[in-house]
């Protein structure tokens, strides 16, 4: 799935999100119904989605659900992602710092990216706190202050480790519940949590 042509960048925008959340409110009913891991109290929904000029024009969202929190990168316009396996792991380059993203592949998206933020979901009150916190946390990715690179990456630049060949790795992957393990670096002068939460208090 990607961006489509032609369109006016907010009715990409827009038709992304519906893609996206029609697809996972469809998983939701097909395959998450009953199962003791969903927050009632929230439902899907997606932000961003936005093209992003620093990933070479790839959208790049949050998808919220009852039972996950992702980072999700969306090919570009035209973009074939089939030399990525899936399961294959990528560092992708932000402003404030590296972070690892895992392909993946659903029958109606089509070829995606994510990286989990929260799973489960139960620390979320309700749909306004989730979508408080998923906003938040677009914005620091993209604010150079928030930099702080993780041991790994920290690792990497002092070896002048060539990223491009980083983590080339394939394991199994769910792309229905997507429970990604890899784990964002915190932006600095906040814990990991501080950064994932906007600095939320329960």
């Amino acid at each position: 799935m990607t961006a489509a042509q032609g369109l006016t960048p907010e009715v990409q925008v827009a038709l992304l999100r519906q893609q996206v959340c029609a697809r996972y409110q469809q998983i939701e009913q097909q395959r998450m119904a009953g199962l003791p891991l969903l927050n009632p109290a929230l439902a899907v929904a997606c932000c961003g989605f936005e093209l992003q000029l620093t990933l070479q024009q790839r959208p790049l969202g949050i998808l919220i659900t009852p039972w996950c929190m992702n980072l999700m990168l969306l090919p570009a316009a035209g973009e074939c992602w089939d030399h990525w396996p899936v399961g294959a792991k990528q560092m992708i380059d932000l402003p404030s710092g590296y972070y690892e993203i895992i392909h993946g592949d659903d029958v109606i998206l089509g070829r995606y990216a994510a990286c989990s933020l929260f799973s489960p979901m139960f620390e979320f009150a309700d749909q306004a706190a989730v979508l408080t916190t998923a906003e938040s946390i677009l914005t620091a990715l993209f604010e150079a202050d928030h930099q702080a690179p993780s041991e790994r990456v920290s690792a990497m630049i002092e070896d002048d480790y060539d990223e491009s060949t980083y983590d080339f790795e394939s394991s199994e992957f769910d792309e229905s519940v997507a429970g990604i393990q890899s784990e964002p670096a915190a932006p600095a002068g906040l814990s990991r949590r501080d950064f994932l939460t906007g600095g939320r208090r329960r």
